[in-house]
């Protein structure tokens, strides 16, 4: 086993723990916020606690987080651990949403209840503090394995700005005496609502394209560590390309029989030796060697 499998490997191990962590505190969130406290105050008891951007954007982040495990227990028995684009899209939806949560908590409920109440009181530790931070630092720092592009930042805000126009339909239009909303997120108790309003939108761009950047950053940081080990490790400094595709069959195991093409060391493989042939050649080649 070569040193970056080993180094892949250990990413599936902490990624397996940081987004089963991060589900597991967006259940204990949920159980606290709906079981054990009282939601009146804020118009929220039973179903009405949906209402709340809070516990919609846990819920998302949740989900998301529990699709990315299976890809890494895969990996972690196939030393092959490499998301879909779909996973680390809908991850980034769900990460921006609570991390959009995290801010408000930060800036807008710590200044009028305090920032014990709004960080580490009873369910807001788990979905204003934690399941935030546990679900940030799986985004960035061990599930970055494609590029988000700016479209992808677009799409992504429409969830917190769908939510948006919905919160100030049934609170302003609507009104909570016609069977609306009260304003539990005080976006009228600073400015009028349209500058808060305005300033949120603003504010959930600048949060998406801050972690879009993040992201992008330590992809490419491991995008070029991948590519610099399968450019220069001696393991695979083997006179021609064949060779070294076949020294490559020894380090992943078949999945019930079949085998698992790494494309991508494949296409660093080819860049390495000059290879004159296209990808297909080569997978194929791969599958001769592994027959």
């Amino acid at each position: 086993m070569n040193a970056y499998i080993k180094k892949n490997r250990r990413s599936c191990i902490i990624s397996i723990v940081l987004c089963s962590l991060t589900v597991l505190t967006v259940f204990a969130g949920l159980i606290v916020r709906f079981f054990l406290i009282d939601n009146e105050t804020v118009g929220a008891e039973g179903i009405g606690g949906f209402r709340m951007f809070t516990i919609l954007s846990n819920i998302v982040v949740g989900v998301c987080a529990s699709q990315a495990i299976p890809y890494a227990v895969d990996g972690l028995r196939y030393n092959n651990y490499h998301l879909p684009r779909w996973i680390v899209d809908t991850l980034y939806v769900g990460v921006g949403c609570v991390t959009v949560t995290f801010l408000l908590s930060c800036f807008v409920i710590s200044p009028v209840f305090g920032i014990k109440y709004a960080l580490f009181d009873t369910s807001n530790i788990y979905l204003h503090l934690t399941s935030p931070v546990l679900a940030a630092v799986m985004f960035i720092f061990f599930n970055n394995y494609h590029n988000i592009s700016f479209k992808k930042t677009l799409i992504a805000l429409i969830p917190p700005y769908v939510y948006a126009a919905v919160y100030v339909t049934m609170v302003f239009f609507v009104d909570e005496a016609n069977g609306g909303w009260i304003d539990f997120y005080m976006i009228d108790h600073f400015f009028p609502w349209q500058l808060s309003v305005s300033m949120f939108l603003a504010a959930v761009f600048l949060i998406l394209t801050g972690l879009r950047l993040a992201h992008n950053a330590r992809h490419k940081k491991a995008k070029a560590a991948f590519e610099e080990y399968y450019m220069t490790d001696e393991e695979y400094a083997l006179p021609t390309i064949e060779d070294a595709i076949a020294r490559l069959t020894i380090d992943f195991p078949k999945r019930d029989g079949d085998p698992v093409i790494p494309r991508r060391i494949i296409l660093v493989l080819m860049k390495r030796y000059k290879a004159p042939l296209g990808i297909g050649d080569y997978m194929k080649l791969y599958l001769d060697k592994t027959a």
